[in-house]
């Protein structure tokens, strides 16, 4: 066990390169890992592509690094320079972290190329040391790492350079300087200062509970998405950027707290202070703004709260003073006049926000937009209500989305309702796609419910056949367990032997009871062209429907398909298609020792492990097993002890 010495973990870099420049990339990655291994700072491990596990989507390992590593090392050539992945994926990605919080990248020149075309990438300082400290006074101030290597013309080895492991150390040295440095500046950024009449919290820590106290908690209707509202979350934004100071008003939970948490948790990668007032008179001798760095947001929920505290206006003009700041404030639309009076002269540095209702936009000359809809049919008490606002919807000549439907849909009290929302939505040409599953499983579930007869099965299979298998293999699966007619849930089996044959393996249970010849006839045909192990799933459905529709006549063709799938599967083990053997012994021989032995014969043949045997016998197959045609087994079985006739 590693003892805990207190240090730091060591920063982690990423080497971003061209593949056709793998030589260099070689040499480099092997001299920064060799000189880097007394580094306290950074990892001498660094990552690279090449790290990428076997099977692993190669690009999301790519952008993980590239989101989670602490520096970067470009190797900049005219490969480098010309791969399009690069530029799009990496260098962007990192110049925008560079942007938010300083991150740090840093060029080497691997040859000469005229990296002036990236902007961003020339304005960067590379490392570029003189070239005459490395033996090659003449190429001045324009020594690439490529006029260090020179390869044996004979057997294109690289030959030993000094130069160019000195050129590496330098490298290491300048790395260190730079993230040392940076390291300083961030843990200055990070220190929370302190200020009285304030509590303080860096955004990256910023949760809903900060904000939105109880009313965060699911209980109380807390949504993880949030319905945006163009009119209040733009016009919030520009005035965040421009420093104008911001009161959000409206009617109680109209979301006014939400759209500045919202705000606040898309800028989590920026370096701000979020700064709650304490309820308490400001002292106008002891109140002062901490110095830092960072931008400070100063949020004053309900802002009513505030307004009996003493020097209250001052307090707010001592922190308009500060150009890094940002005031924003909710309050309630009908205690806004008292806030007018209360600041007086200082009310005129806001811009006031409204929360508007429907009707309001209306006169205000506003035209509200589909989350506004979305938004009250997700309030609407009831179906009928949250129908009418869809009609009001539709009069505004806008479009219902994904999940104004999902919404509409969640109202539905039967199923009768719930195709209606299904009719509507193949109205607007709304796609099945995965934002649409819960749509469709609240349909399915309803149908389970015992709100769909037959009758009614056939008119929305034959109207919703085509959406339902475009859908993935979850959804088909529900539904074709979930039909009555046995021709529907053939025909839903046939979809998923066409999508995907691992349904077979992971839940091989689509029994038809009431018309076993179809399903026979099913399985024949789709065992035409399946794999072995596929093949195995196909024979337990099978065998599955002999022995729970008690089909005697065919016991015999049962127990072949069983030894068949016990051929390809390992021996020792008690299988469910092995157990399915055991229920066509007790089912095919009425007289109990031909039953024991039968079975005993069958444990000795695929090595089942007989206190499994056992196990099951007496417990889990009288609790399956109906009682007919097999009832003195109820009797007998339990006294029976297997050991003694193996």
């Amino acid at each position: 066990m590693q003892k805990n010495t207190g240090q730091s973990p060591k920063l982690r870099g990423f080497i971003s390169y061209a593949h056709s420049d793998e030589d260099y990339f070689k040499l480099i990655k092997e001299g920064l890992r060799k000189h880097g291994k007394l580094s306290t700072l950074i990892d001498s491990d660094l990552w690279t592509d090449q790290k990428i596990l076997a099977g692993s989507l190669w690009h999301v390992s790519i952008q993980e690094q590239v989101k989670d590593c602490d520096f970067a090392i470009f190797l900049v050539s005219s490969n480098f320079l010309a791969s399009e992945y690069i530029a799009e994926h990496e260098f962007k990605n990192f110049l925008k972290r560079q942007e938010e919080n300083g991150f740090l990248f840093f060029p080497l020149l691997i040859n000469a190329c005229n990296f002036t075309y990236w902007e961003d990438l020339a304005a960067r300082q590379f490392f570029m040391p003189n070239a005459r400290d490395y033996g090659h006074p003449e190429i001045e101030d324009k020594l690439t790492f490529g006029d260090l290597v020179q390869h044996n013309l004979r057997t294109g080895e690289v030959l030993p350079n000094p130069y160019r492991e000195r050129y590496l150390m330098d490298a290491i040295k300048k790395i260190e300087e730079a993230l040392a440095e940076y390291q300083k500046r961030k843990a200055v950024k990070n220190t929370i200062p302190a200020a009285p009449y304030f509590y303080i919290r860096h955004i990256s820590e910023i949760q809903p509970k900060d904000f939105l106290e109880t009313r965060s908690l699911p209980r109380q209707g807390f949504r993880s998405y949030y319905l945006k509202r163009r009119y209040i979350d733009e016009k919030l934004s520009d005035n965040y950027k421009n420093r104008k100071h911001t009161i959000i008003t409206g009617k109680p939970l109209a979301g006014k707290t939400r759209a500045v948490f919202e705000l606040v948790n898309a800028s989590k990668e920026k370096d701000i202070l979020v700064f709650y007032p304490e309820l308490s008179n400001f002292k106008i001798d002891e109140f002062r703004i901490p110095e830092t760095e960072a931008e400070i947001i100063v949020f004053f929920d309900d802002f009513e709260r505030f307004l009996h505290l003493e020097n209250l206006d001052l307090a707010l003009k001592k922190l308009m003073l500060c150009e890094n700041l940002w005031v924003v404030a909710t309050c309630r639309r009908e205690r806004l006049p008292e806030v007018r009076i209360t600041l007086d002269d200082e009310f005129h540095n806001f811009d006031i926000i409204e929360v508007l209702l429907l009707e309001r936009m209306k006169n205000e000359g506003l035209r509200p937009d589909e989350e506004i809809f979305s938004w009250l049919i997700h309030k609407a008490p009831d179906f009928e209500q949250a129908e009418r606002v869809l009609v009001r919807m539709e009069n505004e000549g806008l479009r219902p989305d994904e999940l104004t439907f999902n919404f509409l849909l969640n109202k539905a009290p039967d199923f009768e309702r719930a195709l209606q929302v299904l009719d509507l939505i193949r109205q607007y040409g709304v796609k099945f796609e995965k934002s649409m599953n819960s749509t469709l499983l609240k349909i399915a579930q309803l149908k389970r419910k015992g709100h769909l007869n037959k009758e009614a099965e056939r008119a929305f299979f034959e109207r919703h056949f085509k959406s339902i298998s475009n859908l993935d293999d979850r959804f088909v699966r529900l539904f074709s367990e979930a039909m009555y007619v046995p021709q529907h849930k053939a025909k839903l089996i046939e979809c998923l032997k066409v999508k995907n044959w691992w349904y077979w393996r992971t839940k091989a249970d689509i029994v038809i009871e009431s018309d076993h010849q179809t399903c026979f006839e099913y399985l024949e045909k789709a065992t035409a062209d399946v794999p072995p192990i596929h093949l195995t799933h196909v024979h337990t459905i099978w065998v599955k429907n002999v022995v729970f529709n008690n089909l005697l006549g065919v016991y015999e063709d049962a127990l072949q398909r069983c030894e068949e799938c016990l051929l390809i599967q390992p021996k020792g083990k008690l299988s469910y298609i092995g157990k399915l053997l055991l229920w066509l012994h007790l089912r095919q021989h009425n007289d109990v020792d031909a039953g024991i032995t039968a079975i005993k014969a069958s444990v000795e043949q695929w090595q089942f492990p007989v206190k499994k045997v056992n196990a099951f016998l007496r417990g889990g197959i009288l609790k399956e097993l109906p009682t007919a045609p097999i009832q003195h087994w109820y009797l007998v079985l339990p006294e029976i002890q297997l050991e003694n006739h193996i």
